[in-house]
């Protein structure tokens, strides 16, 4: 496991839980065609820098838990990111996703470095629990000695939404209208 360092495989539509836990060295990962990444999947992959999955619409639980090289992460089709799917990616700064609907509980649990969410999409993303962002830049609860906090980028139209919503709305100081 420790020796796999890209996996690329263009017609694989669903990834099953726990496909490539522990593979440390795991540097990228492309599937170009898969729609489901399963629960843990790539959990603890701490090498794993680069992913490309433009088709993938399901995040499953845990699925890049504690991938500590992570530095960014885009996923142009992705609708649901289900509870602490990137729990612990200590080194994420930066999450796109244009095409959410539901974020889980704990989805970004202890990104310590979680500086920039862009939900750009047409609709306001649904937050199931206000703990989401617990123990990153973008809490309200979490002092960081820099100052520093991080922020959500939504679309002009709907940041009034946002700011009012549900559990949005704890993070009301957070967003920023682009």
């Amino acid at each position: 496991r420790d020796s796999l360092s890209a996996a690329y495989f263009p017609v694989v539509t669903t990834l099953r839980s726990y496909a490539f836990t522990g593979c440390r060295g795991l540097t990228s990962a492309s599937f170009p065609a898969l729609t489901a990444i399963g629960g843990s999947a790539f959990n603890a992959c701490s090498s794993l820098t680069t992913l490309s999955f433009p088709a993938a619409i399901t995040i499953e639980a845990n699925a890049f838990q504690e991938c500590i090289s992570l530095e960014m992460a885009y996923f142009p089709s992705v609708e649901y990111i289900s509870a602490l799917a990137f729990r612990s990616c200590y080194n994420l700064a930066t999450a796109s996703f244009p095409a959410a609907d539901f974020i889980m509980s704990s989805a970004f649990y202890n990104c310590s470095k979680f500086l920039s969410l862009y939900l750009l999409g047409s609709s306001v993303v649904s937050l199931n629990h206000v703990n989401v962002f617990s123990s990153t830049p973008i809490s309200n609860n979490t002092t960081y000695t820099d100052g520093v906090h991080g922020s959500i980028f939504v679309p002009a139209s709907l940041y009034d939404t946002y700011i009012s919503r549900a559990n949005w709305s704890a993070y009301s100081s957070r967003f920023v209208s682009v």
